[in-house]
């Protein structure tokens, strides 16, 4: 056994009385610093739980009043109220949805483009710049509203919201009159997106608009043909793909 190390004369030496006396001098010099930081930290701690505690019961409020929310006074105080929670922008995407339905399409209008720039990054945030185009044509700027889908389907190529897009843009070109440009629309979308579940509903929409172009009647005679109101959003994980 090997009692090199472990010898009395390789043993740390105690400290020296000097360097005892330093280490209480420093203690009583910056004794009071120390505890100043040393409380700055705990009430950080504190202050920071506390934060945490009362985010908590914010959602846990906000969630429940989304949950009973009847009235658009209900989700106003969501979006007032709880910003800073996750539910505020589902209450701001169904407010919207609430003055669409009641016609008031300004007030829509407004509410998606508020949502957009509060939260760009949001998983709903393309759907509502789509909803927003939805109101434009609804209060009858079928013109505006032709750009407005076509800008969103020619930026947004590959988003699960292009067909609906297309569509409203072939709509809207109907309802121009411009049956073959439209007519165009669906044939190019059936073509590019032979394994798309939303085929069938582009054949569909290309039989009407071959009827309407062999029997000459207007739009308003025919199903399908006035801005048609979205289903209201849904969370990312309920949205499909396909009709």
């Amino acid at each position: 056994m090997n009692t090199e190390n472990s010898s009395p004369e390789n043993a740390p030496a105690p400290p020296q009385p000097e360097e005892i006396q330093d280490i209480r001098n420093y203690f009583r010099e910056n004794g009071v610093k120390l505890l100043v930081m040393a409380g700055v930290v705990a009430v950080l701690v504190i202050g920071v739980w506390m934060y945490k505690e009362r985010k908590k019961q914010s959602i846990v409020v906000a969630s429940q009043i989304l949950s009973a929310a009847k009235t658009p006074k209900d989700l106003e105080t969501i979006v007032s109220s709880h910003a800073s929670t996750p539910y505020a922008p589902l209450a701001m995407l169904k407010l919207a949805k609430n003055y669409f339905n009641a016609g008031d399409y300004d007030r829509a209008m407004a509410q998606y483009a508020e949502f957009k720039q509060k939260y760009p990054q949001h998983p709903m945030a393309d759907g509502a710049e789509l909803d927003r185009v939805y109101c434009v044509e609804a209060k009858g700027q079928t013109e505006e509203a032709l750009k407005g889908f076509a800008s969103f389907a020619e930026s947004h190529t590959n988003h699960f919201l292009a067909p609906q897009s297309m569509f409203g843009q072939a709509r809207c070109l109907e309802q121009l009159g411009r049956h073959p440009e439209a007519r165009t629309i669906y044939e190019d979308f059936i073509a590019a997106h032979p394994d798309s579940g939303w085929v069938s509903k582009a054949e569909e929409l290309l039989a009407l608009n071959t009827r309407k172009l062999k029997g000459g009647k207007n739009d308003a005679d025919t199903a399908g043909d006035a801005p048609v109101k979205k289903e209201e959003p849904k969370a990312p994980a309920e949205e499909k793909t396909a009709p």
